[in-house]
């Protein structure tokens, strides 16, 4: 269950990563979120803070205690702080697949 909530919070910061203000409008999509995870691995805080507005928030669900759902929300501020103060095991791997485009007709 772990997994699933990183994979989703990662999976969301991701979609947030490419259609940003900031870093993720001056490059491509998929160089944006290399260079982030770079910086992310770097735990250099004033490089993801590049990649964000001052103003958002990430927002997930988890359990509670009983294993009730629940909504919560993280400053971005506060995401970086803890990326940046994390420890060093277990070590976090991304894997960014190959890139495919995917075209919607509407």
């Amino acid at each position: 269950m772990i997994f699933v909530r990183k994979f989703l919070l990662l999976s969301n910061l991701l979609f947030f990563l490419c259609f940003s203000n900031g870093r993720a409008q001056q490059t491509k999509p998929f160089e944006t979120v290399v260079s982030f995870f770079e910086a992310f691995h770097q735990k250099d805080s004033s490089a993801l803070a590049t990649y964000f507005d001052k103003g958002a928030h990430l927002n997930f669900t988890t359990n509670d205690k009983d294993g009730n759902p629940q909504k919560r929300s993280m400053s971005i501020r506060d995401f970086i702080s803890r990326v940046c103060n994390r420890a060093e095991t277990p070590v976090w791997e991304e894997r960014l697949g190959n890139l495919r485009w995917l075209y919607i007709k509407i």
